[in-house]
């Protein structure tokens, strides 16, 4: 067999083999991002959504969503959605729609995760759409929707 093209041979397989370690390694890294996500969000929003109190989501938002949605406009929403569909029950499971591991917010590199899920409420079910940004190692909500069967929504981008 011809050196170069044992070389060559040798040479994809060695990219490949490279190639396919740093693909495990970024799903893994993502996996765990997801997975962090998905904590935050099971246990940060059911307290809001129990409660419908705007209040609680400052203190877990970016500052941007509280500058483009005021606590007082969001509370006026989330009055309607408490009376058309009631105290939070559960949640039926995530699904991330999108992860962006080199967004640059004010400058910064910060880690993004666009999450949906169905949610069940005393008296109906409701989409919830989340995205979460993560500078300095915390999570916070940069868009936080959530759509009764009527398309409803609260908060905002």
């Amino acid at each position: 067999m011809n050196k170069s093209l044992v070389a060559a041979i040798i040479a994809l397989t060695v990219v490949c083999v490279g190639g396919s370690w740093m693909m495990a390694v970024g799903f893994k890294s993502a996996k765990k991002v997801s997975d962090d996500a998905f904590r935050f969000v099971n246990a940060e929003l059911p307290p809001v959504l129990s409660t419908w109190d705007a209040k609680l989501i400052a203190p877990i938002a970016h500052p941007q969503l509280i500058q483009m949605n005021p606590t007082a406009d969001t509370q006026k929403v989330f009055d309607q959605l408490k009376v058309r569909l009631g105290k939070f029950k559960k949640f039926n499971g995530w699904k991330t729609l999108g992860f962006n591991p080199n967004l640059v917010i004010d400058g910064k590199k910060t880690v993004a995760a666009n999450l949906e899920g169905d949610t069940e409420f005393d008296k109906g079910t409701a989409y919830v759409e989340v995205t979460l940004v993560r500078p300095e190692n915390k999570w916070q909500l940069a868009k936080f929707i959530v759509r009764d069967a009527a398309g409803m929504r609260s908060a905002g981008k």
